[in-house]
């Protein structure tokens, strides 16, 4: 949640210098980042802890997923947002819940999945 509150302050900041969707990128992405330093500490802290190359291999991955995620939420806000013209604050909720399930998953069975020998 506290996440989502962060991307949706950026979103409601930054709308007022740049289109909507632009805005609910950047805070998509920023919160994002972190979302994986929270998940890597507190959701998912009870996998190996990672250090160096296997660190920077997980961030990688949550990376991708993220960049995936950002993808489908931003597919997902300009269709709520442009075609149904919902107010972007409302656009921002409904992409992001839906886009957050995708992101758990992915997330749950492969980015923090535990490793052998880790």
């Amino acid at each position: 949640m506290l996440c989502f509150l962060v991307q949706l302050l950026l979103l409601h900041l930054l709308e007022h210098y740049m289109p909507a969707l632009y805005a609910n990128g950047i805070g998509f992405m920023i919160s994002a980042q972190l979302n994986f330093v929270l998940s890597y500490t507190f959701t998912w802290g009870d996998s190996a802890r990672r250090t160096g190359g296997y660190l920077l291999l997980t961030w990688l991955k949550f990376a991708f997923n993220a960049t995936l995620a950002l993808g489908i939420n931003s597919l997902l806000f300009g269709l709520a947002h442009n075609v149904c013209a919902l107010p972007s604050l409302v656009a921002a909720i409904f992409a992001t819940l839906l886009s957050t399930v995708c992101t758990f998953l992915i997330n749950h069975h492969v980015v923090f999945q535990p490793e052998r020998g880790v």
